[in-house]
């Protein structure tokens, strides 16, 4: 199974932060917040004037990313075309990326789409040479 997606520097900081939250016994995604200060310091800077805007265009851009995930045919295919073409998917990477500005935290959940993905890679399905490429 392969999947791809692209994300900027920043975008991958944050999902980097929300992938560390996620626990190895976890077999459902939850909401999680993170608070602002924290994707400020993700950034490598300073708070500033324009963190308002660059978490509401962050959070646009990471609801809308889209995984592509290529997965072989388990079947024996009919004709030698359909043998060589696998099967794939285009799942929405987040369920959801809002602001919170009451609590000043990001709150964002992983689409239950990726849950195979990302949730249970304890089982031999993972490596950490597989983590150490994403980084």
């Amino acid at each position: 199974m392969n999947a791809r997606f692209a994300l900027t520097t920043l975008e991958m900081r944050l999902f980097m932060a929300t992938l560390s939250r996620i626990q190895c016994d976890d077999t459902e995604f939850s909401e999680m917040r993170i608070p602002v200060t924290k994707v400020v310091a993700l950034s490598g800077r300073r708070p500033s004037s324009n963190d308002y805007q660059q978490l509401k265009d962050m959070c646009a851009l990471l609801a809308s990313r889209v995984l592509y995930i290529e997965c072989p045919s388990k079947k024996k295919a009919v004709n030698k075309a359909a043998e060589d073409t696998p099967s794939f998917s285009n799942p929405p990477l987040m369920a959801y990326a809002d602001y919170s500005s009451e609590e000043r935290s990001l709150v964002v959940r992983f689409n239950d789409r990726v849950r195979d993905h990302l949730l249970q890679l304890n089982e031999g399905n993972f490596t950490q040479a597989q983590l150490l490429q994403l980084l």
